[in-house]
Parts: C-alpha cells; sequence; structure tokens
C-alpha cells in the first residue's frame, strides 16, 4: 500500500499543470470550492515554472480576486490540510525560503481514489455473487425440470447467506443426489449438513474422503464385485455410512 502510494504520488508531484481526469470530476467530492481548485491550479501552474511561492499578488492577478479573499481561501486550504507551506533553506547559498507543499492535497486525491476503486471491486463482487447465485438456481430447475418454488429458492438462499456454503459445495451435492436418484431438497440439505457436520469445505476434501472410505472398505474386505467383466460401483450413502 505504501509502495502504490509513493508511485501515484510521484507522478503526481512531476509538476505538470494538466490536471488528471479523476481530479476536475472529483474536486468537490473531497470537498474542495471551484475557486480553491481553481487556486491550487495556478500553484501548480507556477510550481511547473519553477516558482515554488508565487506571491499574493501573482495569484491574485490571476484569480481576478481580492487580497483579503485569497488570502482567506489560502488559510482555509491550510487548515483544511489541502496545502502546507514549508521553509526549505537553499543549500548553496543557506538562505531560507518558503515553497507551497501540495503533498497532503496528493493524498487526499489518492485515498479518494482508492475508497472509489474499493467500493468498485464490493460492487463488482456483489454483481458476480449475485450471478452466480442466479446461475445456481437455473442449475436446479434444470435438473428438477420445472420452475423453483418461493420456499425451494428461499433455502438455497439459506444455504448461502446463513449457513455459508460455497456454490461449488451446493452443486456437488446436488449432482450426489441425482446420482443416488435421490433428487430432493430434504435429501441434499442432509448432504450439506453431514459435510458441514465433517468439517468438510471443498469439493477436494469431499472426493478426498469418499476416496479414503473406499479405501477402507477394499481393506476390510467389502471390495466391489466384478460382474460380466465390469466393475461394478458402489454408491457412497452420506446419510448412512460414517468413517
Amino acid at each position: 500500500m505504501i509502495l502504490k502510494h509513493e508511485l501515484f504520488l510521484s507522478i503526481l508531484q512531476e509538476g505538470t499543470t494538466p490536471i488528471l481526469n479523476h481530479l476536475l470530476s472529483n474536486y468537490k467530492k473531497i470537498g474542495l470550492s471551484d475557486q480553491e481548485m481553481m487556486l491550487i491550479i495556478h500553484i501548480l501552474y507556477f510550481q511547473s515554472k519553477g516558482k515554488l511561492f508565487p506571491s499574493i499578488s501573482e495569484l491574485e492577478q490571476r484569480m481576478a480576486l481580492k487580497t483579503e479573499e485569497l488570502v482567506r481561501i489560502l488559510q482555509r486550504l491550510v487548515k483544511q490540510g489541502y496545502l502546507q507551506i514549508d521553509e526549505m533553506k537553499d543549500e548553496t547559498s543557506g538562505i531560507l525560503y518558503e515553497t507551497y507543499n501540495l503533498t497532503p492535497f496528493y493524498l487526499k486525491i489518492i485515498d479518494h481514489f482508492e475508497r472509489e476503486m474499493q467500493m468498485d471491486r464490493i460492487e463488482k463482487k456483489k454483481s458476480e455473487k449475485e450471478l452466480k447465485e442466479n446461475n445456481l438456481f437455473k442449475v436446479f430447475e434444470q435438473e428438477f425440470g420445472r420452475p423453483l418454488s418461493p420456499m425451494e429458492v428461499e433455502l438455497i438462499s439459506a444455504w448461502l447467506d446463513q449457513d455459508h456454503y460455497s456454490n461449488e459445495i451446493i452443486l456437488y451435492a446436488l449432482k450426489e443426489a441425482v446420482f443416488s436418484n435421490k433428487l430432493n431438497f430434504r435429501y441434499i440439505d442432509k448432504i450439506l449438513f453431514e459435510w458441514q457436520k465433517k468439517n468438510l469445505k471443498t469439493v477436494e476434501q469431499i472426493k478426498e474422503h469418499t476416496k479414503q472410505f473406499r479405501v477402507n472398505q477394499d481393506q476390510s474386505s467389502t471390495r466391489h464385485t466384478k460382474k460380466n467383466g465390469n466393475e461394478k460401483f458402489e454408491f457412497y450413502n452420506w446419510l448412512e455410512n460414517d468413517s
């Protein structure tokens, strides 16, 4: 995060007069008025020309404001943490001089930009979650061959929002129900509960658990029998078997 701040800050501090589109579109959102933003633009312009501390009279000519009004705006920018006046020392002559430091202003821009990005990420995740849920409902309707009832929609939503089962886990439970020829919500709900009870939180863990069960079955001489040259597949019943 610090490196990202420093990179963005270095770009903003290059001293170019052109203002980022983001800044012009959002300066009011960080609490600046039109006059305050215009004053900052003029300070940026002077600094780009090597004049780090333009005088009040120089700024006054560009802003068409009275001295008192200009000073009031500058004082507010300093007080509100948008502008800083630093005292510097010339390394050659040893003379002290003042400069406008716009770093606090840049940091406010960065903070606002990052908040917007965070909100965009939240909205994106929300949209992706809604899309996944819609797709989940569609898969269930395809497997059941009919529209879901309001109660069934509510149950799936509870699996997601209250039990915090992942979409993948729910779909795998649906697949298990289809394979076992027990396609009903009560059976799927019980399967999900059994997986939760066994602390199986991913499809990979479920597959590994099933695989280990079958290995144990083989070791206890309850192997799959062969019929007509084909191996008979013995389905793992989650509601009866317990490792």
